[in-house]
């Protein structure tokens, strides 16, 4: 990763000439101007296509009127480009102001309800922008065919667990429960077939449809003027509730899947914009599916390090654990959507 040397010269490309920088993770630097002016400065590994596709998105959205979102304002002096590339081959880098404020607590009901009603504000700003476009990421129409591969996936690893002697850690918590997962998932998959999914791809199709992408409550911050949202490097052309969903798992995950606090984030969400019953239906395909261990198994068979292995079957012991609150945790939502109706 780049130096203080090299950090300083991308930021001058951006007509910045810091007085202090502060690595706050790989490829993210927090940047002091001379003027008190705080920066971010991030790599963004992506097409260029699709690096000018979210700026264009971005500023459309922000010009229709929402504030709320961090990204350049090419009217600045230091927004006057949306992103550099260093010898201009490699990464690029994009600088944004640096948004103070704090992060919503996982079990503030207030901060959620917020943070949902601001979710719900982006994705009315954003529908228009929602089309497809040179670079955009497009994901209508696509559910069932990822939810069918990440299945296969699943169905694969477990098969290759019992074929497999001695057991490793790894194999051992497949075959305690990857049968369990497998048949969620094809659950799931059967649930997205019989739900209005098609339709209401077809509308979006006509009307736009935009998502965030990572809408996790730590790409929120909280400020004087209300939640701000942050990180948008994911930003795709999808169905809102994917959103819902990102949000809803980031919360329950760290929180025992208690139910309450979802109920504050779809009581903020729903101030603004109704939530149908297909959409409380795709919200739980969603969290059916074994999300979170489908991504630790791309991530195990992406590496060799034993190090790194070790890491994911930990966190693979503690998403099982999550994993079996969730059929009770369904049961709320039902609950909730038959309640709000």
């Amino acid at each position: 990763m780049p130096g203080r040397k090299t950090v300083f010269k991308i930021a001058g490309r951006f007509g910045l000439r810091p007085q202090e920088m502060e690595e706050i993770k790989s490829g993210v630097y927090r940047l002091l101007s001379p003027s008190g002016n705080v920066y971010c400065l991030k790599r963004m590994a992506y097409p260029t296509d699709q690096l000018r596709w979210i700026d264009s998105t971005l500023r459309k959205i922000k010009r229709k009127g929402f504030a709320y979102i961090c990204w350049r304002d090419p009217k600045r002096s230091k927004g006057k480009r949306a992103f550099v590339r260093p010898g201009g081959r490699g990464a690029k880098y994009i600088l944004t102001p640096w948004i103070s404020g704090s992060k919503p607590r996982v079990t503030s009901k207030t901060d959620l309800y917020q943070c949902g009603k601001r979710l719900a504000q982006f994705h009315r700003f954003s529908r228009f922008a929602g089309t497809r476009g040179k670079g955009a990421p497009y994901y209508i129409g696509r559910w069932p065919e990822m939810l069918t591969h990440e299945r296969n996936k699943m169905e694969k690893e477990v098969k290759r667990a019992k074929a497999k002697q001695p057991l490793s850690k790894w194999e051992g918590l497949m075959l305690k429960y990857g049968s369990e997962w497998s048949k969620r998932a094809k659950s799931a998959l059967e649930r997205l077939r019989k739900s209005s999914y098609r339709d209401l791809c077809q509308k979006a199709r006509q009307t736009g449809s935009l998502c965030h992408g990572d809408s996790g409550y730590k790409n929120f911050v909280l400020t004087k003027q209300g939640p701000v949202i942050i990180d948008f490097e994911t930003l795709r052309v999808d169905l809102p509730v994917y959103d819902l969903f990102r949000f809803v798992r980031s919360i329950g995950k760290n929180s025992d899947w208690n139910f309450s606090l979802t109920r504050a984030i779809l009581d903020g969400y729903r101030s603004v914009t109704p939530l149908k019953p297909a959409d409380y239906e795709l919200l739980a395909v969603w969290l059916q599916f074994p999300y979170k261990p489908c991504k630790l198994i791309k991530q195990y068979r992406r590496t060799r390090s034993g190090s790194v292995r070790r890491k994911i079957v930990k966190q693979l012991e503690e998403a099982a654990r999550g994993e079996q609150r969730i059929p009770a945790f369904l049961q709320h939502l039902a609950d909730y959507a038959k309640d709000v109706d």
